[in-house]
């Protein structure tokens, strides 16, 4: 549904989509958030099935610990910057 994050690897055939259609959607993510290592926000790898605010070794808000976001980047990605989000406006 969003591709602002690639979560874990999944067995093959469990998941479809468009993976160049994500990669390119990504690239709206990168001034904020790698992949791999926490940014100014943290990083998307995993992001499916983590609570929004959960990673230890990033720096949230309490406002954003508290929020009892769900997991994936969809909710949490329009909830927080829907400006950024390219789930928003290209469904």
């Amino acid at each position: 549904m969003f591709a602002c994050a690639f979560a874990q690897p999944a067995p093959a055939g469990a998941l479809s989509g468009d993976a160049a259609r994500g990669e390119k959607l990504f690239q709206a993510c990168t001034d904020c958030h790698s992949l791999d290592q926490n940014d100014v926000g943290p990083r998307h790898r995993g992001v499916y099935g983590r609570k929004a605010g959960s990673l230890p070794d990033y720096n949230y808000s309490e406002a954003l610990k508290s929020a009892n976001i769900g997991s994936g980047a969809s909710r949490s990605c329009r909830t927080l910057r829907p400006s950024c989000c390219p789930t928003a406006a290209s469904g």
